[in-house]
């Protein structure tokens, strides 16, 4: 228990001084609520029959608080620890530093004991990876595939911009005459470009929140969608526009008007 940091809500740990706790058991606070007990739980029994007709009593003698033992896509169930001795496995809680040199020394007393059983281990926070290694290969997957879909959107963008200014070099020559001034004439072709970007993000938004909601419900302990994810992704998506609209658009509107009007 104090190696996973595992808090004892009531009574103790399991212990060798006390010989009876080879029948004792300790529950979570799940399992306490399942079984409807309420008050003080420590020394009530539980039985166990084995299909040999063995019946074994195991008494409480300690509730610990409710901790995760399986993945965030289930509730926490009712748990019942008991000691045993036939486990095999150790979980050990060093300090960071040479792991190599940890390793080495923890198969050499390994051996002292076990020599007829093969070494093995595992890191921690890798079993706690790999229970959602899905979620994080879709994760991965989906930042390529939203950066390359930003990506194309742009070019397409910059293309339509520099095609868009090229058709109205005259216009843009005329303005600026007229005493048009740089930040007038981007306002000017920045502002159809901007009115479909927000249009697409109004479209996209109920798709997006459906789809998220419904990945979300995969998980029995998830966060509630707020407004402002979506408005922050919205202001990203305009700025981005604007930043790829500008560039062009500033250079368009730079030009010498003498040069646009005799272009033409």
């Amino acid at each position: 228990m104090p190696t996973l940091n595992i808090r004892i809500a009531a009574g103790r740990n399991f212990s060798p001084q006390f010989a009876t706790d080879s029948t004792g058991i300790l529950l979570n606070e799940t399992a306490v609520r399942s079984m409807g007990w309420t008050g003080n739980v420590l020394g009530r029994t539980l039985a166990t029959h084995s299909n040999n007709g063995h019946r074994t009593t195991y008494h409480v003698i300690g509730v610990v608080k409710d901790f995760h033992f399986r993945s965030l896509h289930e509730l926490i169930t009712p748990l019942v620890m008991v000691q045993s001795q036939s486990g095999g496995t150790l979980i050990v809680k060093a300090k960071a530093g040479d792991v190599a040199g940890l390793l080495r020394t923890m198969q050499q007393v390994w051996n002292q004991y076990h020599p007829e059983v093969p070494f093995s281990y595992s890191f921690l926070n890798d079993r706690f990876s790999n229970t959602y290694q899905s979620e994080q290969k879709t994760g991965l997957l989906l930042s390529v595939f939203a950066g390359l879909t930003i990506f194309v959107a742009c070019l397409g963008l910059f293309g339509l911009v520099t095609f868009t200014t090229q058709q109205r070099t005259k216009e843009i020559g005329v303005r600026k005459v007229l005493g048009a001034s740089v930040g007038s004439i981007l306002a000017l072709l920045s502002k159809e470009f901007l009115q479909l970007v927000g249009l697409a993000f109004l479209l996209a938004i109920p798709l997006a929140g459906y789809v998220t909601h419904e990945w979300l419900q995969q998980f029995a302990y998830r966060i509630s969608l707020e407004w402002w994810v979506f408005a922050l992704a919205g202001v990203l998506a305009l700025s981005i526009a604007l930043l790829t609209v500008s560039v062009q658009s500033i250079k368009a509107a730079l030009v010498n008007p003498v040069k646009s009007l005799k272009s033409e």
